[in-house]
């Protein structure tokens, strides 16, 4: 179904290979407003450990994860023709580094939402992930309620399946 991939602008509507057009606000070919039975997609590229840990949070929020160590394991997935909803990458990565690859996913045309982790001062890792073309920063750890964030921004509707805010007692 190669012939079905989006071709974007961040924002804007889409047209596929084939001509048709529409407007899902850049998300991947995977979620459609108001398809409940549809879930949402992450790719996460960090070392296992961390992966391990952001994998659990998402799919315990009902979202389809896919993991990657590298980024031309990334790079890869995409070629072969892969979309995801969302893209979660750490700014330290094996060879190419987080903002690299941001840089290099968008210069192919990948128009997922990128959400660059790092554990560097806010300011710093924002500004760096920010320059080379990410949506949004987040500082390290990746926490269910700040994939909630994120997810609600692809998914106005989205409802976790659980309580990611803890009471006050």
């Amino acid at each position: 179904m190669k012939d079905k991939r989006i071709q974007a602008t961040k924002n804007e509507g889409y047209q596929t290979m084939d001509g048709s057009t529409g407007n899902n606000g850049g998300k991947g070919e995977h979620w459609k407003e108001g398809d409940s039975e549809k879930k949402l997609t992450a790719l996460v590229m960090d070392d296992p450990f961390c992966s391990k840990v952001e994998k659990a949070y998402l799919k315990s929020l009902g979202v389809d994860v896919h993991c990657v160590e590298t980024a031309n394991d990334a790079f890869k997935l995409f070629s072969d023709g892969r979309s995801f909803d969302l893209i979660f990458l750490c700014s330290i990565l094996p060879g190419i580094n987080g903002f690299m690859a941001t840089k290099m996913l968008r210069e192919m045309g990948v128009q997922s939402k990128i959400v660059g982790l790092c554990g560097l001062t806010m300011e710093q890792g924002r500004k760096s992930f920010l320059d080379a073309g990410a949506d949004e920063y987040c500082e390290k750890p990746l926490t269910a309620a700040k994939a909630v964030h994120f997810l609600r921004q692809i998914d106005p509707n989205y409802k976790p399946p659980y309580s990611t805010t803890r009471s006050q007692a």
